[in-house]
C-alpha cells in the first residue's frame, strides 16, 4: 500500500514511454517505405511551418517528413522531392520544388490549390456533419 501515491506517475511515464516508442515504429517505417525512392517528387500537405523549413504529409505514401524551403503556409499544397530516408535514424528529409504544384480539384474540375484539411484527418464525419463517428478507425460508431 506503500507504493500506490506513486502509481499515477509510473503509470505517465510508461504511458509517454510507449508513445515515443510508437512514434519511432512509425518514423523508420516511413524511412523505410521511402529508402529507394530518394530524388523522386512527391505531393505533399504543409502541416506545420517556420521561415526555413516545414512538416509535410505526403499524400502517397503517407509519411511525414521535413522539408526545407520557404513560404510554406500551413495547408498548402506543394511538391517535394526526397532528399533523405534513413532507417538507423528515423529521418525522412525533403526540399520544396520552386512553386506550388497544382493540384487537380476533385469536385470541380478546375486546377488549383485545394483547401486545408481537417485537423482531425481520421475522423468520417457523418451525415448531419456535427458529430463525428468512429467510421476512419473501422470501429462502430457511437450513438
Amino acid at each position: 500500500m506503500k507504493r500506490v501515491p506513486q502509481l499515477p506517475d509510473v503509470m505517465g511515464k510508461a504511458d509517454h514511454r510507449a508513445h515515443e516508442v510508437d512514434r519511432a515504429v512509425v518514423d523508420m517505417t516511413g524511412a523505410w517505405l521511402l529508402s529507394e525512392r530518394i530524388g523522386q517528387t512527391f505531393q505533399a500537405t504543409v502541416l506545420a511551418a517556420d521561415e526555413k523549413s516545414a512538416t509535410v504529409a505526403l499524400d502517397e505514401p503517407a509519411v511525414r517528413a521535413r522539408c526545407t524551403g520557404s513560404d510554406l503556409p500551413i495547408g498548402q499544397r506543394v511538391g517535394v522531392r526526397l532528399i533523405e530516408a534513413d532507417t538507423a535514424s528515423r529521418t525522412v528529409r525533403s526540399s520544396s520544388l520552386a512553386a506550388p504544384s497544382p493540384v487537380r480539384s476533385l469536385d470541380s474540375g478546375r486546377s488549383g490549390p485545394t483547401p486545408a484539411r481537417s485537423a482531425s484527418p481520421y475522423w468520417a464525419h457523418g451525415r448531419s456533419g456535427t458529430r463525428p463517428s468512429r467510421i476512419g478507425w473501422g470501429l462502430p460508431a457511437s450513438t
